[in-house]
């Protein structure tokens, strides 16, 4: 394509919002314990008042560590403004001016890891990022914290990160999977510190309809000769080293 001068166009964008929303969300019911929370008062067991938010903490004024900053990451941050969190990224995709520009602190990532409250796994899947979150650099995780994995299981070594939740050392957030469906078997379904998500945070009826609109306003673009300014664009350099999941 790129070699006939055709254009390579994806609608993800169009997923970013959707996505961010419901990375917070999941931040949020994770950190305040909202699930677990929800499943003790079910069963009767709820516990009241202070003694009911034993190791739980608000998002406000926390340091965030953000992994990968593409269209998820970019909408993402807006949403966490009100909350005054001290957010971090790490990109290698990215030069460190990009992430300044839009109010991230550039840091290694042995250095966010160890340093953010609240992680968010952002980064699209590529040759190079498989199990980048491996068990050992998920041990530098500070205890307590919580991590939200919204992009691809690809990124983190799932067995671990499971370990460490059922352990109690960290929560999580969890809307993706390495398998889907999940095992009815995996541990990580009974583990309390984890808010699970059966990989909805996208394909909203608003998400399609805006992805109809991109897919217009681009064509619409095309036929009138001019490049397309909506939808994400292929670049020669990244394609080789993404991996598209079917």
């Amino acid at each position: 394509c790129f070699r006939r001068g055709i254009r390579v166009l994806s609608c993800s964008p169009a997923f970013a919002p959707q996505v961010a929303e419901m990375a917070l969300g999941l931040a949020i019911a994770a950190s305040r314990g909202i699930a677990r929370g929800d499943r003790l008062f079910r069963t009767g067991q709820e516990v009241y008042q202070m003694a009911g938010n034993e190791g739980n903490f608000l998002l406000y004024n926390k340091p965030v560590g953000l992994v990968g900053f593409g269209a998820l990451g970019r909408a993402l941050l807006p949403l966490l403004a009100p909350f005054r969190v001290s957010a971090s990224a790490y990109d290698p995709w990215l030069p460190d001016a990009v992430l300044r520009e839009a109010g991230c602190t550039p840091r290694p990532l042995d250095e966010l890891l160890g340093t953010s409250r609240v992680l968010f796994v952002l980064a699209a899947p590529t040759t190079e990022n498989r199990g980048l979150l491996s068990r050992e650099r998920l041990a530098l995780i500070p205890e307590g914290a919580v991590l939200v994995l919204i992009s691809r299981a690809h990124l983190v070594d799932f067995d671990a990160l499971a370990d460490l939740v059922l352990a109690g050392r960290i929560r999580a957030g969890i809307d993706v999977f390495p398998e889907e469906p999940l095992p009815q078997d995996h541990p990580i379904r009974r583990a309390e510190g984890a808010v699970l998500s059966a990989h909805r945070a996208g394909s909203t009826q608003e998400g399609h309809w805006e992805i109809g609109r991109m897919v217009v306003d681009d064509l619409e673009m095309i036929l009138r000769g001019l490049p397309p300014r909506v939808m994400l664009r292929a670049e020669p350099e990244l394609v080789p080293r993404t991996i598209v999941r079917r």
